[in-house]
């Protein structure tokens, strides 16, 4: 969704026009008013309040994708972004994942990860992030969170959990990677419930509410 504004490059010829729907009797060059339309993603900068049906079922498509291509979301990671602005949590938040892609890139990883972002009544603003880490770097991949998160990271800041998974070609509705989405997912519009979700309330957000990267 757009939204469209109009700018004008010249006011003092602005000025000519009849603003209230009365066009001037003889339009000329010098009277014509040159502008400009910008059209600006309302969902990067306006409130959102639910997960939509359409985000959800991509965030699951990505997971069971990420899993086929032998890039399992193995690591559920929740941030609290402690009294981060709700304007700058996604800005925060955005920046986290993009040092984290530059990294595992640098240590030959693809990056594969899905992230949803709720504003909760007790928690505030927090990410939740299903993310392919491999086990050897996850410890040093927490000492990177600590430097890139805009704030001092206390006890109660971060949570990481190994998400287990069965073999190859086995994965079900029941895996446990399903349990950490479905909880990810919470925040969709309870008119909309899918995928087993129970729904609950999270909260407004300021911009986009989730986000994948490329497989």
């Amino acid at each position: 969704m757009y939204e469209m504004t109009e700018i004008f490059l010249d006011h003092e010829n602005a000025a000519k026009h009849d603003f209230q729907g009365i066009a001037p009797l003889s339009p000329t060059p010098e009277t014509m008013t040159p502008t400009l339309l910008v059209y600006t993603k309302l969902s990067y900068t306006h409130e959102t309040h639910y997960l939509t049906t359409e985000q959800v079922n991509e965030l699951f498509l990505f997971t069971a994708e990420a899993h086929t291509t032998r890039k399992p979301l193995n690591r559920f990671i929740t941030i609290h972004m402690k009294d981060l602005k709700e304007k700058t949590a996604q800005a925060c938040l955005s920046n986290v994942m993009e040092k984290t892609r530059k990294w595992l890139q640098r240590n030959g990883y693809e990056h594969a990860y899905i992230w949803t972002l709720e504003n909760g009544p007790v928690k505030g603003i927090h990410a939740h992030i299903l993310i392919h880490i491999p086990s050897r770097y996850m410890t040093a991949y927490k000492r990177l969170l600590a430097k890139w998160l805009p704030f001092e990271m206390t006890e109660g800041t971060l949570d990481c959990k190994t998400v287990k998974y069965p073999p190859y070609g086995a994965l079900g509705g029941r895996s446990c990677v399903y349990g950490a989405l479905r909880y990810m997912c919470k925040g969709i519009d309870p008119a909309t419930p899918l995928h087993l979700i129970k729904p609950e309330y999270q909260g407004e957000i300021i911009g986009r509410r989730c986000g994948w990267s490329k497989l």
